[in-house]
C-alpha cells in the first residue's frame, strides 16, 4: 500500500474530478453556452480572447488544456506561414471533441498532457497559452514551472481565466 501525505491525497482526489468532469465535453459546453447567451462582451469571449493573441509566422504554439479545441474554429493560421500549433488536454475525451471539430490538419496536432510534467523540449514553444484551466492544476508552482520551461527566452504565457 503506498501512503499519501494529506495533500498528495487531495490533488490525487482533485485529479481525478477534473477527469470525471471533463471526461466528455457536455459540462464545457454548457459553460460555453452560458458565456455566449449571458455575456455582455458584444464580441465574444473567444472572439475577444483570439484578438489578443499574436502570431507571427513560424510560430509554435503550446495550448494547454484546448477542451473542445472551439477557440480554434476558423482561426487556425494557414499551415503556409509556419504557425504550427500543439492542442493538448488533459482528458482524452476533451482530445477527441477537438478533433471531430478541427479535424487533422498538416500544422495542427493533439496529445493528451499533464500542465506538471509537459513531455516537450524547453524553450521550444513562442506562444503557451492556458485558457480557463490554471485552477485544476493541484500545484500550479509546479505547472507554471513547467509552462517557463518550454516557453523560448523571448515567448509569451497568454492565459485566461474566469
Amino acid at each position: 500500500m503506498i501512503e499519501r501525505t494529506s495533500s498528495e491525497a487531495t490533488a490525487v482526489q482533485q485529479d481525478a474530478a477534473v477527469q470525471a468532469q471533463y471526461k466528455t465535453a457536455q459540462n464545457l459546453n454548457i459553460r460555453i453556452s452560458i458565456h455566449a447567451k449571458y455575456s455582455t462582451n458584444k464580441q465574444g469571449l473567444g472572439n475577444w480572447i483570439f484578438s489578443h493573441y499574436d502570431l507571427p509566422a513560424g510560430t509554435e504554439i503550446l495550448e494547454l488544456g484546448c477542451g473542445t479545441g472551439s477557440i480554434w474554429k476558423h482561426r487556425l493560421p494557414a499551415a503556409e506561414n509556419g504557425v504550427r500549433v500543439f492542442l493538448t488536454d488533459f482528458s482524452e475525451g476533451m482530445l477527441s471533441s477537438a478533433r471531430e471539430l478541427l479535424g487533422e490538419q498538416p500544422n495542427l496536432s493533439y496529445a493528451v498532457v499533464n500542465i506538471q510534467d509537459i513531455p516537450y523540449e524547453s524553450g521550444r514553444f513562442s506562444r503557451v497559452i492556458a485558457n480557463n484551466m490554471l485552477y485544476h492544476i493541484p500545484d500550479l508552482d509546479r505547472g507554471l514551472s513547467e509552462v517557463k520551461r518550454v516557453l523560448a527566452d523571448d515567448g509569451i504565457f497568454l492565459m485566461y481565466n474566469d
